[in-house]
């Protein structure tokens, strides 16, 4: 896993016509600017999202806004899971369902690192692997490389109703709203899922001293959504999958405009 991480890493130069270029680089990002349209991306259905096992979430987040959806799959009889900036405090959220149902789900606030709806650009990480909650088998919450988690006392947990394992349900995994109707007003950026459980040392060669890196060839790896790059304003209105899935992003109630050149 490491391995595949430490390419994202590298600062190897590639050389045309004399002129150095990097081997990688983060111009763009996607800008949800409108809450009452309810701008926001979609991707269709895969159960490679669903956390029925190890399973994680990356991505770099700007925005002032409290109670915002950031990435979810949750739709009216069937719950997978949330994650959101929590609407009275700005901390760092996760939900997860258990069986699918509204009334069984784990928690995790990432008080300890305080409000995240800041208006600076931060690099979030969620973590979880599935299993019935007990020791390690919980989420845990990283923001700018550092872990929030129960064990640590840094983050507060709950679970509620008898746990039972998440299933995929046939909503779209959607990016900055919940309800396909209103979005959350915040920038995205380098949003990626993995059916693996990152590890600390990870997430931190993920967060690169404070600079998307690539992922490219990264083991586990189920979504890589770029927002923009390379090609900016003229990706509209598809978003790739850089990831071996190959389920692009599609913006909805978006501009191209909204593609824009405010990046972590």
């Amino acid at each position: 896993m490491a391995t595949g991480i430490g390419v994202g890493i590298s600062s190897v130069f590639e050389t045309t016509v004399g002129t150095p270029v990097p081997a990688f680089s983060n111009l763009y990002s996607l800008n949800f600017n409108d809450g009452s349209t309810g701008e926001y991306m979609r991707m269709h259905n895969n159960a490679v999202y669903t956390p029925t096992g190890p399973w994680s979430t990356s991505f770099w987040y700007k925005g002032t806004t409290l109670n915002s959806m950031l990435i979810t799959k949750v739709v009216s009889g069937g719950y997978e899971f949330l994650i959101s900036v929590a609407k009275t405090t700005g901390y760092f959220r996760a939900q997860f369902y258990g069986g699918g149902v509204a009334v069984v789900y784990q928690t995790l606030f990432a008080d300890g690192a305080g409000s995240i709806a800041d208006g600076d650009w931060h690099h979030l990480v969620c973590t979880f692997n599935g299993g019935v909650p007990a020791g390690a088998n919980v989420p845990a919450l990283y923001v700018d490389g550092v872990p929030y988690t129960d064990a640590l006392g840094n983050a507060t947990y709950s679970v509620t109703g008898s746990w039972s394992t998440p299933v995929n349900n046939s909503t779209y995994l959607n990016v900055a709203t919940i309800d396909q109707v209103h979005g959350s007003v915040c920038h995205l950026d380098e949003i990626s899922m993995w059916d693996v459980e990152l590890t600390p040392g990870e997430v931190v060669s993920i967060y690169n001293g404070g600079s998307p890196t690539d992922l490219t060839g990264s083991t586990g790896l189920t979504g890589w959504w770029r927002n923009g790059d390379p090609l900016g304003t003229a990706s509209f209105s598809t978003i790739v999958d850089h990831s071996p899935t190959g389920i692009d992003g599609e913006m909805v109630h978006m501009v191209a405009g909204d593609i824009v050149t405010d990046v972590p």
